[in-house]
């Protein structure tokens, strides 16, 4: 599901293989701040491929990367075809990212490429 069409990247939500979209629940939920900020986050992204503030944008694992807002993570991977895929957007509890919300989005990208 598109997010975003921007001049470099597309930023998209992921969509299972039962329909089910993680990451739009979330956002739907967000407070203004955060969602302000992390759209900031994806169309800098989406417009020019890339984010240079690693406070908003990091690689956290194994091809996992994390847009941050206030109190927001969303975790995303990329595609060879200049895609960014949103799997799931969590409550920052913590300095370093949760190995659960990691494993979480590693195994949405796990399903999205493999089916």
């Amino acid at each position: 599901m598109t997010v975003y069409e921007g001049r470099s990247r597309t930023i998209e939500f992921a969509v299972l293989a039962n329909g089910r979209i993680p990451a739009l629940r979330s956002w739907k939920k967000l407070e203004d701040r955060p969602k302000a900020q992390l759209w900031t986050t994806i169309k800098r992204l989406g417009d020019t491929g890339e984010v240079r503030n690693t406070e908003r944008f990091k690689l956290e694992a194994d091809g996992i990367w994390a847009m941050k807002a206030w109190k927001v993570r969303a975790y995303c991977y990329m595609t060879s075809d200049a895609r960014v895929v949103i799997t799931n957007i969590v409550a920052k509890k913590q300095i370093v990212a949760r190995a659960s919300d990691l494993d979480t989005a590693k195994r949405i990208r796990s399903e999205c490429l493999n089916g």
